[in-house]
């Protein structure tokens, strides 16, 4: 079977610092996520994914709100075009990605995520306050290796070194090729023990017990599903933070069911 691109910038890494014995032990640092690149497209088809403008919804989707106040359009992924697919996600249908412009409370932001099947019928729906405009571009989902910097102490321990390679960072930017300007990502990263994504799976727990999803309020039960950074040629507002996290449940997500998703 073939590997997929970030399995094997993976690869590339741990034999280039001679850690292959090591890979089991690298995984929660070294893990597999989409970057979601800006393109200069602006005529789109219906279903295709998407940063800014407006959303393809089916007819009878209501426009999400939180309370009065309808949430901005994001982008829209199209999960064919997340190649491999993960457990964790659908393999097909479409996600689409909202959150409330403004202040934060308490690190919290209003944000939904809806899915739609891929055999629904779409239709391009006009924006609050106007049509797509020109800030709709195509994206694109390019597999790549990601490194959580919160994990640097622990990344160590597991490789057995007392301080990175001075050549380590180099070596992973050159082989993962990281983009220049917003950096979107699909992800599937469980929370590690310390960090951002630690801080809002906790957070997200907190929120489960909250409204009484049981299930849900241990922070391992959930996991960071996307990533959205303000600018770019789709001219993204976020609010009073450069960016924003959609964290999403292992037991809903791989079904399709996305109501119960928290936004940092």
């Amino acid at each position: 079977m073939p590997i997929s691109p970030a399995e094997a910038q993976r690869a590339e890494l741990l034999e280039e610092f001679d850690l292959e014995d090591r890979a089991a032990a690298h995984e929660p640092f070294l893990h597999s996520a989409f970057t979601l690149r800006e393109t200069q497209q602006e005529r789109l088809e219906t279903g295709e994914t998407r940063l800014g403008g407006a959303p393809d919804l089916p007819a009878d989707l209501a426009w999400p709100t939180a309370g009065e106040r309808r949430l901005a359009f994001l982008a829209q992924i199209n999960m064919a075009d997340a190649r491999p697919s993960h457990p964790r996600l659908p393999p097909a249908g479409l996600l689409s990605f909202f959150h409330r412009v403004g202040e934060a409370k308490e690190g919290k932001r209003e944000g939904r995520v809806l899915y739609t099947a891929a055999q629904a019928s779409l239709e391009p729906r006009a924006a609050p306050g106007g049509g797509r405009g020109s800030a709709s571009r195509r994206g694109l989902l390019w597999p790549r290796l990601s490194f959580d910097p919160s994990q640097a102490d622990a990344f160590l321990v597991a490789a057995g070194w007392d301080a990175f390679p001075e050549a380590f960072f180099a070596t992973f930017s050159e082989i993962t090729e990281p983009d220049p300007g917003p950096n979107h990502r699909l992800m599937t990263q469980a929370p590690p023990l310390e960090g951002p994504l630690s801080a809002a799976a906790r957070a997200a727990a907190e929120t489960a017990r909250a409204k009484g999803w049981t299930a849900l309020t241990d922070p391992s039960a959930w996991f960071a599903l996307a990533e959205f950074e303000e600018g770019g040629a789709a001219a993204l507002e976020l609010g009073d933070a450069p960016r924003v996290t959609f964290m999403a449940n292992r037991i809903d997500a791989p079904k399709g069911d996305f109501a119960r998703v928290v936004a940092y």
